[in-house]
């Protein structure tokens, strides 16, 4: 009734988002997301659940809202805030004494299809936090996450972009002047491993050389279900001269250490 309402009344080319609040009450609830997810695709918009009571995903409401309005409208210079800024969550390591020299914050990219599983990767690193519920990325996410690597305290702006074809304009703009990129493909989904290329073909296009590269194959905690095991990935990462790091963002496998390791290839080639 209420999108029929908006379309009778507003314009045509109006963006809409369809938000299920109230999502804590687990034992409450009668509509599931699959229901409401459902109606969403049904009406080509995007669909969040909340809860304000418990400060789920009401920042995320309106940043997806925000990068969907700036994904579909042209011509506008796109400005994306840090989310930490009014973020309940606390990032890990936010502690540490913030002076840091411009030469010690580098920027970071992650690449890969949608649904291997970046944004995951992306929270457990910065907040130590995992969603089972699959939000899929809406333009470009970022993050700001302040780290000690051998003495030194350095800051990551780490960009999250979202894997569907219609943002792959949008990535573009944002893979420029970074320091590294972290392609990530799920094992358990063979075009994803295929994708790498193109993501890498991504890179080339619109980076400097400098930039350092880390393949990442995630979701390595379903061994019943990987159809890429880890010497296929690995000769990829060979052939490329980039490493290999294998991690699962819901059991905290190696998640640290992709990104730490990325770090640490950058690092040598700072003055």
């Amino acid at each position: 009734m209420w999108a029929h309402e908006i379309d009778n009344i507003i314009s045509t080319d109006l963006n809409k988002l369809l938000v299920g609040n109230k999502c804590d009450l687990t034992a409450e609830r009668v509509i599931d997301y699959a229901q409401a997810k459902d109606l969403a695709d049904s009406l080509s918009i995007p669909y969040v659940e909340t809860s304000a009571k418990n400060a789920s995903n009401v920042q995320e409401e309106f940043k997806a809202k925000i990068n969907y309005l700036i994904s579909t409208t042209s011509g506008i210079p796109i400005e994306i805030s840090d989310i930490n800024a009014k973020s309940s969550i606390k990032p890990l390591e936010t502690t540490i004494e913030t002076n840091v020299k411009d030469n010690r914050i580098f920027k970071l990219v992650l690449l890969g299809d949608s649904g291997v599983g970046k944004t995951s990767l992306f929270l457990r690193f910065a907040n130590d936090a995992f969603n089972d519920i699959f939000l899929p990325t809406v333009g470009v996410d970022f993050m700001n996450h302040v780290i000690k690597h051998n003495g030194t305290t350095t800051k990551l702006h780490i960009w999250d972009t979202a894997g569907q074809e219609r943002f792959r304009s949008l990535i573009s703009s944002y893979c420029r002047d970074f320091k590294g990129a972290i392609v990530v493909f799920d094992v358990t989904n063979l075009k994803s491993f295929e994708n790498v290329t193109r993501w890498l073909q991504e890179i080339d296009e619109n980076s400097n050389n400098d930039v350092k590269i880390l393949l990442v194959g995630n979701k390595c905690d379903l061994a019943l279900e990987r159809v890429i095991d880890h010497a296929q990935a690995k000769d990829l990462a060979d052939s490329l001269n980039i490493l290999y790091v294998e991690t699962s963002a819901k059991n905290t496998i190696n998640v640290e250490v992709a990104f730490m390791s990325l770090v640490s290839e950058i690092m040598p080639n700072q003055s």
